[in-house]
């Protein structure tokens, strides 16, 4: 049922979030190792471009292209001026130097595999995961903290060795991952 929810939502264009984007990415912007800037940058799970907007602007690109499963959020995404392209990364080959997968895991049907194929495809990640089994607007499967970072562990990311943010109220995290 909340699958079927879920395809409707995003077939139509529209994109949810019951988190505070602005708080998130005023945190991303403090927090920013400078090496992550100015990059070719892949927004895996772009959606309908607000957030990758913001992102693109903090990160300084030299290349920054989004992708989504959603055509119509695609469409809406191409709209705000985002060089995006419909794809399905659990199925696709997706490369680059640089993937944004900004509340995106959760979404994935097979996240352990997902992520382990777009790991090894790219030099460096930064991530976003909402990590709070009861959040209420925000699709997807509902992973807490521990659960989240065993699926990074099973994708082969020692998450030890990494840089991780949490944000306010500990209901996500922000990982940057550089391999």
């Amino acid at each position: 049922m909340k699958k079927r929810f879920q395809k409707i939502i995003y077939s139509l264009g529209i994109n949810i979030s019951g988190y505070n984007v602005d708080e998130e990415i005023r945190l991303l912007k403090a927090q920013l190792p400078s090496k992550f800037t100015k990059r070719r940058v892949v927004d895996v799970g772009c959606g309908d471009g607000k957030t990758s907007l913001k992102l693109r602007k903090i990160l300084k690109p030299v290349f920054y292209q989004g992708v989504d499963l959603s055509p119509a959020l695609i469409s809406r995404a191409q709209k705000r001026g985002l060089n995006a392209q419909v794809k399905d990364v659990s199925k696709e080959e997706i490369y680059g130097d640089l993937g944004i997968l900004w509340g995106v895991i959760h979404h994935f049907n097979e996240p352990v595999e997902t992520l382990q194929k777009i790991y090894t495809h790219f030099n460096s990640l930064i991530i976003r995961a909402p990590v709070e089994e009861n959040r209420f607007c925000e699709l997807g499967h509902k992973f807490n903290k521990r659960e989240f970072l065993e699926i990074l562990s099973e994708a082969g990311i020692n998450s030890q060795d990494q840089i991780i943010v949490k944000a306010p109220k500990n209901n996500s995290l922000i990982l940057f991952i550089d391999r």
